[in-house]
């Protein structure tokens, strides 16, 4: 879905925004790691009970946390939200790069 959405904003010449994914620490998505890392063109960190990427951001697995250029966090879409939003209006990242 990210990596849909990219070229959809890459098309509008929205290029210099960044995605990420962090992983979750269970053992099934650690399993997957290199598969999800394959399916995308940037970066997937793998999240770990100790560093605890998630509980520093602030947010949960399958959250999409939107920052602004400045690095400012604007947004936190909750997955099954996103999907729904997804099919029917652009997800948060198209928004705040207009507004910031």
């Amino acid at each position: 879905m990210l990596q849909t959405k990219r070229g959809q904003l890459a098309r509008q010449t929205i290029t210099d925004i960044r995605f990420l994914i962090v992983n979750a620490a269970d053992q099934r998505s650690v399993d997957n790691v290199g598969e999800l890392a394959r399916r995308v063109s940037f970066p997937v960190y793998q999240d770990t009970e100790r560093a605890q990427i998630w509980s520093q951001l602030g947010g949960e697995k399958d959250d999409l946390l939107v920052y602004d250029r400045y690095g400012i966090q604007r947004d936190c879409v909750e997955i099954l939200f996103l999907m729904e939003r997804y099919f029917f209006s652009n997800i948060p990242v198209q928004n705040q790069y207009i507004v910031s």
